[in-house]
């Protein structure tokens, strides 16, 4: 029996102040325990202020969390680049998804002007 897999995007808007997760959040689409298989951070307006992304699970919609994506720059000539925040080595774990989490995006600093996209692919865990 094959995996069901899905996949969705969120929008990522900067903002002047640093919050904890001020920059996008989503509850665990299935509620249910999910695999991130892939995660892509499309940079479509860089930052106006010097500042890095992360972007992580936690238990809150505004918890600032790094453990997928730590200090990505977003300031600079950045426009249209892609990232993938998933690319590891052979026979590293992926990451799963608690079916109560958050998947949340933070900024270390001002991140005012900035514009992307996150691209999340996940797969069902077996039975």
């Amino acid at each position: 029996m094959p995996f069901e897999h899905g996949s969705f995007v969120l929008d990522l808007e900067g903002a002047l102040l640093f919050a904890g997760a001020e920059m996008g959040s989503v509850l665990n689409p299935e509620g249910e325990a999910i695999v991130i298989t892939e995660m892509l951070v499309y940079i479509e307006t860089p930052s106006t202020g010097a500042a890095t992304l992360d972007v992580g699970m936690g238990t809150t919609a505004t918890a600032d969390v790094s453990d997928l994506v730590s200090a990505l720059t977003i300031n600079g000539a950045l426009t249209g680049k892609v990232y993938s925040a998933l690319a590891k080595t052979a026979k590293v774990e992926l990451v799963t998804w608690p079916a109560t989490s958050y998947l949340n995006a933070t900024g270390s600093a001002d991140t005012t002007g900035f514009k992307g996209k996150l691209l999340v692919k996940y797969m069902h865990q077996a039975a």
